[in-house]
């Protein structure tokens, strides 16, 4: 199994690290992330609650330029559907 977590990879000899593009993205860039309420919210447009528990797919924003007390202020984005009893 010793062989499997080898991590050698070949590099060239004539390889300068310095001349490889750099994967630069902006900074308010939209991320997406898998999260769980930690309280129960209503939707201003409905009226629906969402209980406290309930795991949902969302967006995930830096808000640049802004922070509270020092900390990074982050904006998160999702949409609530409404379920069919």
């Amino acid at each position: 199994m010793a062989e499997h977590k080898v991590q050698n990879k070949y590099h060239a000899r004539d390889l300068d690290p310095s001349k490889l593009p750099k994967g630069r993205k902006p900074k308010n860039q939209q991320k997406k992330v898998r999260m769980m309420l930690s309280m129960s919210i209503r939707c201003n447009t409905c009226g629906n609650y969402i209980s406290e528990g309930t795991t949902f797919n969302s967006r995930k924003e830096d808000a640049v330029g802004e922070n509270y007390l020092g900390e990074q202020i982050l904006r998160f984005y999702f949409q609530m559907y409404q379920v069919l009893r």
